[in-house]
């Protein structure tokens, strides 16, 4: 943002972030939440096909806001990404 560009990023570099535990998450069997998911279990990946979860990091709590933007956008983060 110093630079006065945007960056885009494609959902693939999205790995590792934080999200809440309720966040439904495509499975072969439906949506579950982000917070039941274990190691081994099978999520629908970027391309499509079934892909295991590989590593459960356990996050703590967290303050969540929803950041919206006048165009009426929104987006939930924590308030170490405000």
């Amino acid at each position: 943002m110093t630079a006065g560009t945007i960056e885009i990023a494609p959902l693939a570099y999205m790995r590792g972030r934080a999200m809440p535990i309720d966040t439904p998450v495509l499975t072969p069997d439906g949506f579950r939440p982000i917070g039941s998911l274990a190691i081994g279990d099978l999520v629908i990946g970027s391309s499509g096909e079934p892909t295991p979860v590989l590593g459960v990091y356990p996050q703590g709590e967290k303050d969540i806001y929803r950041v919206t933007t006048q165009d009426g956008a929104s987006t939930l983060c924590c308030g170490e990404h405000l």
